[in-house]
């Protein structure tokens, strides 16, 4: 291989420190690129934007399925205590769902009879919140249950799931 020390010093040597050099920038800085930007994520309670959350749940497995509707027209799906987007859809709509809530009244009922079965919508708008519970009794007002299937349309229409 090498026929004397000196070449062997004077060819393999000088190459280690930049092997060295090349290892460590490579170990340090690989992972701080290859993270991800970390993005805003969404959650109803600390929004100032106003939102719709609604969904079901109880039954057999008590299992809850709960979406929010942005005032953008973002849709959003509970998972795991987080919210993903699952779909959008036009922000004149999106604004229209939000006032049709107080267009409808449902800002004035008072409503908390869940059952076994239950349904629900959360109205946040202007820094109020309104919750209305369903499930226990039949619905008296229509409009109610007329404006959640309106919400359930709007995300099997719009979400990419």
């Amino acid at each position: 291989m090498f026929t004397k020390v000196g070449e062997y010093i004077t060819k393999v040597l000088p190459m280690r420190p930049l092997f060295f050099l090349t290892s460590f920038i490579i170990t340090c800085l690989l992972p701080m690129m290859s993270c991800k930007s970390q993005q805003k994520v969404f959650n109803p309670e600390d929004e100032k934007e106003e939102c719709i959350v609604f969904g079901n749940g109880g039954g057999f497995t008590g299992a809850v399925k709960e979406y929010a509707i942005s005032k953008n027209g973002n849709i959003y799906l509970k998972s795991n205590d987080k919210y993903e987007k699952i779909g959008s859809f036009p922000k004149s709509k999106a604004t229209q769902i939000l006032e049709n809530f107080y267009s409808m009244e449902l800002d004035k009922m008072t409503l908390d009879e869940p059952g076994n079965r239950y349904y629900y919508i959360k109205s946040r708008q202007n820094n109020q919140s309104q919750s209305l519970k369903w499930g226990k009794n039949p619905l008296t007002d229509k409009n109610l249950d007329l404006y959640y299937n309106l919400l359930m349309q709007i995300v099997k229409k719009y979400s990419s799931q």
